[in-house]
């Protein structure tokens, strides 16, 4: 993971490629770890009202999808 090196511009940029190529294709799980993924990031910087919506998103993307990390993302983020 990007962010336990510190490489957090990196990561985003990451997170920012992978939801282009997930909306591109029509990809709901891979859009949802994208949003999962800057939701981790904005919480490690403090930024948890950002971070909450993005974990929101996520969140009813895997509830769609209905795969066992929406269970995780809802204990990480209180939901």
């Amino acid at each position: 993971m990007l962010t336990t090196t510190g490489a957090t511009d990196e990561a985003w940029r990451e997170h920012d490629l992978a939801e282009t190529i997930a909306t591109d294709i029509g990809d709901h799980y891979e859009l949802a770890r994208a949003h999962d993924g800057r939701s981790a990031l904005l919480a490690g910087a403090g930024q948890h009202v950002a971070a909450r919506a993005h974990a929101v998103r996520a969140l009813s993307l895997y509830d769609e999808l209905r795969v066992p990390e929406a269970a995780a993302l809802r204990t990480r983020h209180g939901l």
